[in-house]
């Protein structure tokens, strides 16, 4: 699957970034996993073709303009994730999850 590699550097990269802020690895990688809508793939619930559609879509930037179906959701109002490096989409999301920053309309 092409799509997995992409997804493992994507998502460690991602990671090693959100780890400044402590040992939280297991939280980052499971709200990646809702983001992309695959967390309920488990041993015994998964389909590799819903996997691997997600996947390509995040690494086709076909997902929400807030980033639902990518690595990260966020709720400003004036981003579209789909256009943004992925840096500037963690920094986003941290943002908003850390401070609770969001643009006033």
């Amino acid at each position: 699957m092409r799509s997995l590699l992409s997804l493992i550097s994507y998502t460690l990269a991602a990671m090693a970034g959100l780890c400044f802020i402590g040992d939280r690895t297991s939280d980052w990688f499971w709200r990646m996993l809702c983001s992309l809508n695959i967390q309920a793939m488990t041993d015994d619930n998964y389909n590799e073709k819903t996997v691997e559609r997600a996947i390509n879509r995040m690494l086709d930037r076909q997902y929400a303009s807030d980033g639902k179906g990518g690595l990260f959701t966020v709720h400003r109002k004036h981003r579209d994730m789909r256009k943004a490096e992925i840096w500037y989409q963690m920094c986003w999301y941290m943002d908003e999850l850390l401070y609770g920053m969001e643009e006033s309309s």
